[in-house]
């Protein structure tokens, strides 16, 4: 998406280890991992990459608190079922998160994207376990 829409689209990762504690590394090394390891063959992000983030509960970063506020629910047609199939939810969920309190907003795995409107508004919320196929087609749709 960095390719196909250049300038006009920003991308901003932030890091989180509050999901299973998958994301040990911090700063440089992520960029590293990522270069060297999982993708590896030199993969550089076109991202931009900022610092190792808590998004949810009371260390939540305030930019993740005010999305969750305008979008507390996703938008999403993954089923309850394959929810479960990766632990996201139920009585497992809570043995691999690390913040409180939980909020039914909370952003549930890593790689839950959120849309902002290039005038700052929240635009809308995409599952972590959904195909990536809409994404292009409403960044098209509030470039328009």
């Amino acid at each position: 998406m960095c390719e196909k829409f250049g300038d006009k689209l920003e991308v901003l990762c932030f890091p989180c280890n509050q999901f299973g504690f998958q994301e040990w590394l911090g700063g440089q090394e992520i960029i590293d991992c990522m270069t060297h390891v999982r993708p590896g063959k030199g993969f550089q992000p076109k991202f931009t990459m900022l610092e190792k983030t808590a998004v949810n509960g009371k260390d939540g970063h305030a930019v993740f608190k005010a999305l969750m506020a305008a979008l507390p629910f996703r938008n999403t047609s993954v089923s309850w079922e394959a929810e479960n199939a990766f632990g996201t939810q139920g009585s497992e969920y809570f043995k691999k998160i690390n913040y409180s309190p939980f909020s039914i907003a909370d952003v549930i795995w890593n790689f839950e994207h959120f849309l902002i409107k290039p005038d700052g508004t929240p635009f809308k919320r995409y599952h972590s376990l959904e195909s990536y196929d809409d994404i292009p087609k409403d960044i098209e749709s509030i470039l328009a």
